[in-house]
């Protein structure tokens, strides 16, 4: 684990010590991946962490985590092998060890996935020389019922989709986000609610796909969504880590 990640949960665990002691929650809790095959759970409420996948033979990078009820988690999680893909894995308690449910979708060198407010996810990968992808897994809420319908994938997605198959002007991604909220940031403003970020390492800077663009050329009725430069950030130091706030702004790790 980086120093940067001990000092968030030493934070955690101050704030826990400051704080009443309260029930155990799964949506009181932060996951995060350590030591290339491993995801841990940091408790809100104990400061205390513990590792709940260890899943052999992977490279884990970026996760992202759906509240399904009833304390249930998904994790989806960014395998960054040769053979790369994203996985999912089910938590159903919030202090128990998750499962591996499988493979969602293949993607070579997979690095960053990400949610919207469905649950549908958009992953990329960082392949030195190769394409840089930027992937949609659908989520299908049908796929929650047992038996799973006929075209079910772990984690209940369906089949994936190539947004963009060679991110423009791109030689290395380091993540991806859903820009959150509602309604728009202003006209002179670069990027919407439901627009898509994705941050370039080389050349350094952030682009933005039209929320409104993917969601027509899913339907097939539009063309493929071509990115627009948010912003040119080359005095940066090899950016990895893509934050979006609910009012817009934009934090870069380095």
């Amino acid at each position: 684990m980086n120093p940067t990640a001990r000092t968030g949960l030493a934070w955690l665990a101050a704030l826990a010590t400051a704080a009443s002691v309260q029930a155990q929650s799964a949506r009181d809790a932060v996951y995060f991946t350590t030591a290339d095959n491993t995801i841990s759970r940091a408790l809100l409420a104990t400061g205390q962490s513990q590792a709940v996948v260890t899943d052999k033979g992977t490279n884990l990078k970026g996760l992202a985590v759906r509240y399904d009820g009833n304390d249930l988690v998904t994790i989806l999680a960014a395998n960054s092998t040769q053979g790369g893909d994203v996985r999912a894995y089910a938590c159903p308690s919030p202090t128990g060890p998750c499962t591996a449910l499988g493979s969602v979708a293949s993607l070579k060198a997979a690095v960053a996935v990400t949610l919207d407010t469905a649950g549908n996810a958009y992953a990329v990968n960082a392949t030195k020389g190769g394409p840089d992808v930027l992937l949609y897994l659908p989520r299908n809420p049908a796929c929650a019922a047992s038996p799973a319908p006929a075209g079910c994938l772990p984690g209940g997605y369906g089949a994936a989709r190539v947004i963009d198959d060679q991110v423009n002007g791109v030689s290395l991604v380091g993540d991806v986000r859903v820009v959150p909220g509602t309604g728009s940031f202003g006209a002179s403003a670069r990027y919407a609610p439901g627009d898509v970020l994705v941050l370039a390492e080389r050349p350094a800077r952030i682009l933005a796909y039209s929320g409104t663009a993917i969601q027509a050329f899913l339907a097939g009725t539009g063309p493929q969504p071509v990115p627009t430069t948010v912003a040119n950030i080359s005095d940066c130091q090899e950016p990895e880590g893509l934050a979006v706030f609910a009012t817009g702004e934009l934090l870069v790790a380095t």
